[in-house]
């Protein structure tokens, strides 16, 4: 009896756990500074903002890719390259650690998860990395 629900209920909540808290090995978290020195260093990189459109509308860093963490197992091919460096964003941590899953399934090795919400860096920076709506 213990066995069936270990298996109906313990393990689907082990494996939502898993995958929304354990971060993967392929993707380096990086604060605001390294961002940057990367932004300035002229690495090619893609900026790919997870959250949900009318989040992105608000504030967005300059030249990022929207694609919401449901479309992105879809639509991925059509606006990132697997040759170039991927930064993911988003305001939430276990989206970002979701979305480097995906991207590494999808056969994606060079990923960078930028710690600081999206928001929050273009409040504290005043840079001119941050673009936002009217």
């Amino acid at each position: 009896m213990l066995t069936i629900f270990g298996v109906v209920v313990i393990l689907p909540l082990f494996m939502w756990f898993y995958q929304r808290v354990v971060p993967i090995k392929e993707a380096k978290w990086i604060n605001t500074q390294q961002f940057e020195s990367l932004i300035q260093s002229k690495a090619e990189i893609q900026i790919v903002d997870v959250r949900d459109t009318l989040d992105y509308d608000k504030k967005h860093i300059s030249g990022s890719i929207n694609i919401p963490l449901g479309r992105l197992s879809f639509v991925w091919h059509k606006s990132i390259r697997k040759d170039k460096r991927i930064v993911i964003t988003s305001s939430r941590r276990a989206d970002q650690i979701r979305a480097a899953r995906k991207l590494k399934r999808a056969g994606f090795t060079d990923m960078y998860i930028l710690c600081t919400d999206v928001t929050h860096l273009c409040e504290q920076t005043r840079s001119k990395l941050c673009a936002q709506s009217l």
